[in-house]
């Protein structure tokens, strides 16, 4: 029981993570900061690695961004 409480506590890390990543990624849109920035912040205070944030980042991003010029 105690592994499926670390996986719960997993989970709800990740959605805060995506909510932080769709709030920063909102601001980065206004501000054209870099995005390798935001996402070196979020690992920072997430403790996260950044390899492991990016990933996560294009994961959870790539069938919901659609970016155009």
């Amino acid at each position: 029981m105690n592994s499926n409480s670390s996986i719960d506590q997993d989970k709800e890390k990740f959605h805060l993570l995506q909510l932080e990543i769709v709030k920063h990624h909102t601001l980065m849109m206004r501000t054209q900061s870099n995005l390798d920035d935001v996402l070196a912040l979020l690992s920072i205070f997430y403790g996260i690695s950044f390899q492991v944030i990016k990933k996560k980042f294009f994961s959870m991003t790539s069938h919901n961004l659609c970016v155009t010029k």
